[in-house]
């Protein structure tokens, strides 16, 4: 009977001396969650959750020096530039980061290939959403990573030779297996400054390197009046404030007066056509505040006097 009490006295004082953790471990149910680590690291990317109706405007073209790609590369970036979007020729991974922009690498060095072309790849979901255009140009086909090239927008190949049979070829990535060879007969044949597209699997062309439409014409530019956008509204809101500081400045009033004495006098016409033929660079909606009248009446005063030779 002793030994058989002194074993419960053990027992006890045994299970009054577990750490905290054993306890933990004879309970495993029990605040599991403070055993997670706590951190702020954001373990989702910046797009994640967000939609865009930016089209994916990434070429990559590709062919050997001296047969066109960087006229191509020039035409479409003028392009774009004409259209009032930045051009930016990369020259650092920084540069990969500007946004509402094209970006331009143009024939990488060959010890920053791999680097900058993993880096386009790593941030390749953003692109969209940071409305990115890049225009990629290499001359050997098997140095672009194969994720960038199944996720570009469009190949775009000028006269170059590259392994047809190679299990390791890239090819076999961006176009299927029955049409490989017919694909490479159709590239090594490629006269100077002549392209062909491949686009899902489907080859196109022959086209001149001055010819930029099969590359650009099937968005109708909506990159570009998506970009554009918020630059509008950004140039709206400048000319909103323009209008409020040039109806609210004194100066202003006090010199038309000055010209025109008998300006609040006048007819709601004659305060428009005035206003306009005193400041010729008035525009119709500021006008059309001053006099305190509606747009559409503004208009078409300044449009009938404009045909009566009034204002210029």
């Amino acid at each position: 009977m002793d030994l058989k009490n002194r074993l419960k006295g053990f027992y006890r004082n045994l299970t009054k001396n577990l750490s905290k953790t054993e306890k933990a471990l004879q309970k495993p149910y029990d605040k599991q969650t403070e055993t997670l680590p706590k951190t702020d690291v954001k373990i989702t990317l910046n797009s994640a959750n967000h939609t865009t109706d930016f089209p994916l405007r990434v070429f990559t073209i590709i062919g050997k020096q001296g047969y066109g790609k960087t006229t191509l590369a020039k035409n479409i970036s003028k392009y774009y530039s004409n259209n009032g979007i930045p051009i930016i020729n990369v020259e650092s991974l920084e540069d990969l980061e500007k946004q509402k922009c094209v970006l331009v690498v143009d024939d990488l060095k060959d010890d920053l290939t791999k680097k900058v072309m993993l880096k386009i790849v790593e941030k390749f979901r953003e692109v969209r959403h940071q409305k990115q255009i890049i225009i990629l140009t290499h001359h050997i086909l098997n140095d672009v990573p194969t994720k960038l090239l199944q996720l570009s927008d469009k190949i775009i190949m000028f006269n170059n030779n590259f392994s047809v049979n190679s299990p390791t070829s890239k090819i076999h990535h961006i176009i299927s297996k029955s049409k490989k060879h017919a694909l490479h007969e159709l590239v090594i044949e490629l006269e100077h400054y002549q392209y062909i597209i491949v686009k899902e699997g489907k080859i196109h062309g022959k086209f001149s390197n001055m010819d930029i439409t099969p590359i650009v014409g099937d968005t109708n530019g909506s990159e570009i009046q998506l970009i554009n956008q918020n630059a509008q509204k950004a140039k709206a809101v400048m000319d909103t404030n323009v209008m409020v500081s040039v109806i609210n400045n004194t100066k202003f009033m006090e010199k038309l007066l000055e010209q025109v004495p008998e300006f609040e006098l006048l007819t709601t016409t004659e305060k428009i056509i005035t206003l306009k033929r005193t400041f010729p660079r008035l525009k119709p909606r500021v006008i059309c505040q001053i006099v305190g009248t509606t747009p559409s009446n503004t208009w078409k005063t300044l449009s009938i006097a404009r045909k009566k030779g009034l204002i210029p």
